[in-house]
């Protein structure tokens, strides 16, 4: 359905990881409408005012088609902050990536390794320090 964002697929669930100030505008422009067939994406599980978090979700008909990543939200909150880095470096000393959910690892892991390193957390703390300018 996305034309280039990958999708990855884990335990028969689709996730799809996107930058933090994607918004869904955004990101159904990125969706090809051929495959749509017609259907119309609808987002679930957003933030008190509406925006993308990690574990926001697309349901086409009603069903859940993709569950959405977002760079750095390790709290699925929407936001990029100190408490994610915490978090990511939480998991990351304690070498339990299952302690979370996919979607959370998704977030966490910048550089795609499959699971928490410091790199990532150095990444994760850029995307907050660009978040505050």
């Amino acid at each position: 359905v996305f034309e280039d964002i990958p999708t990855m697929q884990v335990n028969g669930a689709k996730y799809i990881r996107i930058p933090k100030d994607m918004i869904q505008e955004a990101l159904i422009n990125k969706m090809n409408k051929e495959a749509l067939c017609g259907k119309t994406p609808v987002f679930i599980d957003l933030t008190e005012d509406g925006k993308l978090k990690t574990g926001s979700k697309i349901t086409l008909n009603g069903k859940t088609k993709y569950i959405i990543a977002i760079e750095g939200d390790i709290n699925c909150d929407g936001q990029v902050t100190f408490e994610d880095i915490i978090k990511a470096n939480a998991v990351r000393i304690s070498e339990r990536e299952n302690s979370i959910a996919i979607e959370q690892l998704l977030a966490s892991d910048i550089n795609t390794t499959g699971k928490i390193e410091f790199r990532d957390i150095i990444s994760i703390n850029a995307i907050r320090i660009n978040s505050i300018k």
